[in-house]
């Protein structure tokens, strides 16, 4: 019985295709993973380390939302992707790589 909407068949996957499948992941991470390791930081990778509001290092998540609240007004409303560059950027590098690496895959 059709409701109107799209229909969808789940996919079966012999053991064959799963593997192949899981080997393309595979290895759009390990690409992405190099690529990200390979990438020096550059411009504003720098910038977002201070604050807007006040210049200095950004240290915490508090840090973070004053800046938000001055780059909101002065330059942009994209808080929620500059949020997350500021977020990694207090976090170890390798943080970074991976999350960005498994982002792509997904």
């Amino acid at each position: 019985m059709h409701s109107g909407g799209i229909m969808f068949k789940k996919l079966a996957l012999s053991d064959g295709a799963g593997r192949a499948q899981a080997l393309i992941y595979l290895g759009i991470f390990a690409a992405m993973l190099l690529f990200n390791l390979l990438t020096p930081m550059l411009a504003d990778d720098f910038i977002y380390r201070f604050s807007l509001a006040d210049w200095n290092v950004v240290d915490s998540v508090s840090d973070i939302v004053k800046s938000l609240a001055v780059l909101r007004v002065t330059t942009n409303g994209r808080v929620f992707s500059h949020f997350f560059a500021m977020l990694f950027l207090l976090l170890p590098r390798w943080v970074f790589v991976l999350v960005n690496s498994l982002m792509s895959v997904l």
